[in-house]
């Protein structure tokens, strides 16, 4: 315990040398809040209880108010959410960054302990929680594809490594990937600039994807790598009413996809290109009412930082605690629309509100592992 309590000291230690680099504060403190506003929409994105057709929307032949509401939030709204995260990691990465080989292996040594090592602590907890609860009678009626005592070895490492239970650490997968790649990354933003994101942009939307990672990390990735050169940007603060014109038509935009999502409009390219088309508008629109919203108080909000500090926690416990939730309370009080919507809209307030008291418990009994599963943040 007493090496333990040494690695955790470790975390910590190196972790606030490297956050002694600069950063304005203000704009610090907005990409914390913007960091936590994307985890909660993801938990609404995972909440979702309908299976998802091509065109972004329900499959389901009854389309309902049920289907319109969750489609609006978690095929809309909540579709900002890993976009926003690639571009703060991206641009995170390369701020203050001079390439060399002495640099990337240091970012290197940072990020294996930041994401590869709650990647695999997270995901072999997604393995036990599933192999225990299948302990209990009847479990089958709960788990009918991944039973985890008839797993092999290949299986297991498998799901471990690859397609993990806790599904959403496909985005640390992802990360990974691209910090391995961060050189290259570096080189094609760095002398293609915005005519490389361009190109990245039209193999998004064409749903261009690659096995090692989707295209949508590697553009969003490489947009902050690119706003990382041009911080001045960032640092523009937005307090005009233009905000609202923009997050209005972000709103309406997601209105339009999700009308001719339900309609089944054809051809779907157009439903596509109103959806990615969403989904960009919407980053500018939310980084602008930010500063609506916080400019000049985030000394007030201290309450806020102490919620975001939980981001990375929420984020990697939510799953598959809000499946099991989910089930549970559809087994109990069955699936009409009204019941549905009211589990969609609820459940995830009530798993955000059990990672947080869960993150707090282990924080303050077992700080070092604490450490660990979040990488020191």
């Amino acid at each position: 315990m007493h090496f333990l309590n040494r690695v955790y000291l470790l975390v910590q230690h190196s972790n606030n040398l490297e956050s002694k680099t600069s950063m304005n504060p203000y704009l610090s403190y907005k990409l914390k809040i913007l960091s936590l506003f994307a985890i909660l929409l993801v938990v609404y994105i995972h909440a979702y209880t309908f299976e998802l057709a091509p065109h972004f929307g329900a499959l389901t032949q009854q389309k309902s108010y049920n289907s319109f509401i969750q489609d609006y939030i978690s095929q809309g709204v909540a579709r900002i959410a890993v976009p926003l995260f690639f571009s703060i990691s991206g641009y995170l990465f390369f701020l203050n960054f001079k390439p060399s080989v002495g640099g990337f292996l240091k970012k290197y040594q940072k990020r294996f302990r930041t994401l590869v090592v709650p990647f695999l602590l997270w995901s072999l907890y997604g393995i036990l929680l599933y192999f225990v609860l299948q302990l209990a009678p009847n479990s089958e009626l709960f788990f009918k594809n991944r039973l985890i005592r008839n797993f092999d070895l290949p299986q297991f490492f498998s799901t471990w490594l690859k397609h993990p239970i806790p599904y959403q650490l496909w985005f640390l997968r992802d990360l990974i990937f691209l910090v391995l790649l961060s050189p290259l990354v570096w080189f094609y933003v760095r002398y293609l600039k915005e005519a490389g994101i361009a190109l990245l942009i039209v193999l998004w939307v064409w749903l261009f994807d690659l096995d090692l990672f989707q295209t949508e990390s590697l553009l969003f990735f490489s947009l902050g790598a690119l706003l990382s050169f041009r911080s001045g940007l960032l640092l523009k603060q937005h307090t005009s009413n233009t905000t609202y014109l923009v997050l209005l038509a972000w709103l309406l935009l997601i209105l339009l996809k999700t009308w001719l999502s339900h309609i089944d409009f054809d051809p779907a390219l157009a439903v596509r290109l109103v959806h990615k088309a969403a989904i960009l508008v919407g980053i500018v629109a939310a980084w602008m009412i930010f500063d609506k919203a916080f400019l000049g108080r985030e000394a007030k909000e201290s309450r806020m930082l102490w919620f975001a500090s939980f981001s990375f926690f929420i984020y990697a416990f939510h799953e598959p605690v809000l499946t099991i939730f989910k089930k549970g309370l559809f087994f109990l009080l069955g699936t009409t629309d009204p019941v549905t919507l009211l589990v969609y809209l609820t459940a995830p307030l009530v798993v955000i509100a059990l990672s947080v008291l869960a993150g707090l418990i282990l924080q303050k009994l077992l700080p070092w592992l604490y450490a660990l599963l979040t990488g020191g943040r």
